[in-house]
């Protein structure tokens, strides 16, 4: 009775662990996010249409498409719901548009069109990735508030988005990668502001330590109700950090003003984006998506223990 038992128990903490993670089975990524993702996909009648590199907010390739098209270790299908301006809960902070597709309502998207069916996308818990970049927009667009802290307002917002990953944990996503929020200070349009630059990065900083605080606790309730994930945090920040801190030796020429917003039609012409660290003055260039992209591809190997 107690070899059964004990054999019982065994199989029940068995069956309570998510497979684990391993990049190269990975088939297909649903990715949501802002500008800093958005390829321009847009759900059309009921699906997602092909990307625009050509309109995005990095003047071409987002990081996503680097990491599902050329640091791919297998074939891989990209579901990008990413949209320009979101922020993660519109009920929360106000987008610029009512048109703009928070995390909120992409995930929405998602569940409405694509999470029963296959036609659409053949995936599961085990060969399918969930990829989640949001808080830029949210601190944004608060971090001037007098009604409560910053603090209290990321609290609230990381509340949000931790409700959406339930939602898709629990339409069968096992596997999630959590991008942080980059020091928004380090971009030209915030050096130019002094202190409210400086209020952004510190917000953002922030954001990036109660993210981290929250994921063991979405895990802990994961495994509770029965429906364990495998999730991660990409150290986004060090990474545009170290970019940054580097641009010269990876030949990024200009580092304080954007190619687009900064350079007239004509010299756009004459000088190349592959030069500049910045689009415009706020969104990073192709090239940075680029050195992303193959972070992000770095990070899932060596979390897959390759």
């Amino acid at each position: 009775m107690i070899a059964r038992a004990s054999l019982a128990v065994l199989c029940v903490a068995q069956s309570a662990l998510a497979a684990d993670f391993f990049w190269p089975d990975i088939t297909n990524v649903f990715s949501f996010g802002d500008s800093y993702t958005d390829s321009i996909s847009r759900i059309v009648n009921g699906s997602l249409s092909p990307p625009n590199d050509a309109g995005t907010a990095g003047g071409g390739r987002m990081w996503i498409e680097f990491v599902a098209q050329t640091y791919n270790v297998s074939a891989v299908n990209l579901y990008n719901f990413a949209y320009g301006g979101a922020v993660t809960d519109e009920t929360l902070i106000a987008q610029s548009s009512p048109a703009t597709q928070s995390f909120k309502d992409q995930v929405d998207s998602f569940l409405e069109f694509y999470a029963n069916n296959t036609e659409l996308a053949n995936w599961d818990a085990n060969n399918t990735l969930v990829t989640a970049f949001f808080g830029i927009n949210d601190v944004g667009k608060s971090f001037w508030w007098t009604n409560e802290t910053v603090e209290e307002t990321n609290a609230r917002v990381l509340a949000s988005y931790f409700e959406r990953l339930a939602l898709l944990r629990d339409a069968g996503a096992r596997n999630f990668l959590l991008l942080e929020v980059p020091n928004i200070g380090r971009t030209p349009n915030l050096i130019k502001q002094g202190l409210n630059g400086t209020l952004q990065a510190n917000a953002s900083a922030d954001y990036n330590t109660q993210l981290a605080a929250a994921v063991p606790i979405f895990e802990q309730n994961s495994t509770d109700v029965g429906t364990p994930v495998n999730i991660k945090i990409h150290p986004t920040r060090e990474v545009f950090d170290f970019l940054l801190d580097n641009s010269d030796v990876l030949g990024f020429q200009n580092v304080t003003a954007g190619w687009w917003t900064g350079l007239s039609t004509e010299l756009q012409g004459e000088v190349s984006l592959a030069t500049y660290f910045w689009w415009n003055n706020f969104h990073p260039s192709w090239g940075v998506h680029d050195f992303l992209g193959h972070s992000v591809a770095a990070f899932l190997t060596k979390w897959s223990g390759l």
